[in-house]
């Protein structure tokens, strides 16, 4: 784990939390912490959690504090910083495919086999992200045509290819493509990748 943004202080403060929390099962009491560290004051132990939690270390809930995983084990991504004009306003926290598209509860995924030839914007791709339900006259669909997958604008899906469903992304060995807004397209005027 990275110490770029912590202070030895609350480097020690964050592993006490961690190893606590993994021998015991259960979040430490303010008691225990302050008798750990021997502070005057359960202030301390506040000030501690604030800037553990402003730092993106933990986050708190209605249920209190706890830690965030920060090895990406939990499916989040480093996010290293937030593009200025002219600069790169740097960070140390973590995001999630929710945090970029917002309720992935509708979407679905479906592995690519390596018989499957993906064709234009899908080529190579080993995964495709596509939305729960029918595609709608302007949305774009993910297709399959025997051994050939494809988007189609769904309003030109040709009869005799099966409709996997409305496209929203695709992964592979160069990264993530989202496009959780392919309807749009048209909208935009811009071409449907083929």
């Amino acid at each position: 784990m990275s110490r770029r943004h912590l202070t030895s202080k609350q480097h020690a403060f964050l592993e006490f939390l961690r190893t606590h929390v993994e021998s015991h099962k259960i979040w430490p009491t303010y008691r225990e912490i302050v008798e750990h560290f021997d502070y005057r004051s359960p202030n301390s132990v506040t000030q501690n959690l604030q800037a553990l939690s402003r730092k993106g270390f933990l986050q708190r809930d209605r249920n209190g504090y706890q830690l965030v995983d920060r090895s990406g084990r939990d499916g989040t991504v480093s996010l290293v910083g937030t593009i200025q004009p002219g600069r790169l306003d740097r960070m140390d926290a973590r995001f999630s495919l929710a945090d970029i598209v917002g309720d992935v509860t509708a979407l679905r995924a479906v592995r690519v086999a390596a018989d499957v030839v993906a064709e234009g914007a899908l080529a190579g791709a080993t995964h495709v992200l596509v939305t729960e339900g029918e595609p709608e006259a302007d949305d774009v669909a993910l297709v399959l045509a025997g051994d050939r997958l494809h988007l189609s604008p769904a309003d030109e899906v040709p009869s005799g290819v099966m409709v996997l469903g409305r496209y929203a992304g695709h992964a592979g060995p160069h990264g993530l493509a989202l496009d959780v807004n392919a309807h749009a397209w048209a909208e935009r005027g811009l071409p449907v990748p083929a």
